[in-house]
């Protein structure tokens, strides 16, 4: 297993879980993200019916109190969403999540004290939960996730210190993995629900990101479709993503990130990573000026788009909207030299910059959303 792994970056250990303790799992993972899935429901149902009745989101956010108490914006240390639909869960620390048959597996431990060295650390636990388009899980039902590494190498090329890229097979000196994922499919992986994607051997591929893999040929993609209960094995380095969930239900699986002592993540779940929204936009965005309402406009139904008439028909009959006017957000945030201009708004806080951000990120899946719930009333009204 270990040399399959140096070669390719990625292995799958089948039947390391047992039928009955991946039962308890599952069971468990749905318990414990109802809360927040419920809140994510009733935000984006807020967010639709912003949409269609062209309701400023600043004015949204600053009257609305159940909004502002909603879970999941508060719960942004916890949940994260990587792209619309596609969560990112960190497992409480109780049972069935911190049972030694799941964290110290014996078919995998060894091979990571092998392969990370002794002092080998679990560094945190998670859960990846891929919603379904089909059952409201927005644009990831649509859309394959961009090739990535989920952070970057731990050194570029160096030419004042003579050093080749020690990340790339060429240079003779490849250096061992300093992190590796395991993923558990509580679920049956099938090409219809959208499991992990990898391209085997990247993570020799030294300072090359996802866009440039075409330089390296031939390339081969592989998916694991296997049982619930298997544990797949994948270096932090090998380029990967999650495919289009297609299915009528969600695709979950956990995540343990094990790493040497002295690695830790600081990229995806650290400080500057609060929901897994960009902070940084966030905060510029709830800081800006605050736009005007924008008045609907009311035209005859056969001049507008689609988009529009979803948006008129689907939801409260409203007035109709351009298709040029169909964003979430209204405006883009003003900063001058960095700073805000005088009178700026107050520093947002953690849950305003996770509502700024989560109304981004699910922009193009409400979108989706409107406009197949205008084709479908059509569809029912058609003789």
């Amino acid at each position: 297993m270990r040399e399959t792994f140096r070669a390719c970056g990625v292995v799958a250990v089948e039947g390391a879980l047992g039928d009955g303790f991946v039962e308890r799992l599952h069971q468990d993972l749905d318990d414990t993200l109802h809360p927040y899935l419920e809140s994510r429901r009733s935000i984006r149902e807020t967010l639709r019916t912003a949409m269609v009745s062209r309701r400023n989101l600043r004015t949204l956010w600053q009257t609305n109190r159940t909004l502002q108490r909603e879970l999941l914006l508060a719960a942004g240390n916890e949940y994260k969403e990587r792209d619309d639909g596609r969560i990112d869960l960190r497992l409480p620390w109780r049972q069935p999540f911190n049972n030694s048959a799941l964290l110290l597996n014996p078919f995998i431990f060894g091979a990571l004290r092998s392969l990370l060295g002794e002092s080998v650390e679990l560094k945190s636990a998670h859960a990846i939960h891929a919603l379904s388009a089909k059952g409201g899980g927005g644009s990831t039902g649509h859309v394959e996730q961009h090739w990535h590494r989920d952070t970057g190498l731990l050194f570029a090329p160096d030419s004042d210190f003579h050093l080749s890229d020690v990340h790339k097979r060429e240079s003779g000196v490849h250096l061992p993995p300093y992190a590796i994922n395991a993923f558990i499919p509580l679920v049956p992986f099938s090409e219809e629900n959208g499991p992990t994607e990898f391209t085997l051997g990247s993570h020799l591929w030294g300072d090359v990101w996802a866009d440039d893999e075409e330089a390296e040929a031939p390339l081969i993609d592989h998916r694991f479709l296997v049982r619930p209960g298997t544990i797949i094995l994948s270096d932090y380095r090998t380029i990967h993503r999650g495919t289009v969930n297609r299915s009528p239900l969600p695709r979950p699986m956990l995540m343990l990130i094990y790493g040497r002592d002295w690695w830790t993540d600081v990229i995806n779940y650290g400080m500057g990573d609060y929901g897994g929204v960009n902070t940084a936009k966030a905060r510029s965005r709830a800081r800006s000026s605050s736009q005007p309402e924008v008045e609907s406009t009311v035209g005859p139904d056969s001049a507008r788009s689609p988009l529009a008439r979803a948006k008129s028909h689907a939801l409260l009959q409203s007035t109709p909207v351009r298709a040029h006017e169909s964003s979430v957000v209204s405006g883009e945030p003003t900063l001058t030299g960095g700073r805000a201009e005088v009178g700026e708004p107050p520093v947002p806080s953690l849950s305003e910059m996770m509502y700024w951000g989560l109304s981004t990120l699910w922009e193009r899946g409400l979108t989706l959303e409107l406009q197949e719930a205008f084709a479908s009333q059509h569809q029912s009204r058609v003789p």
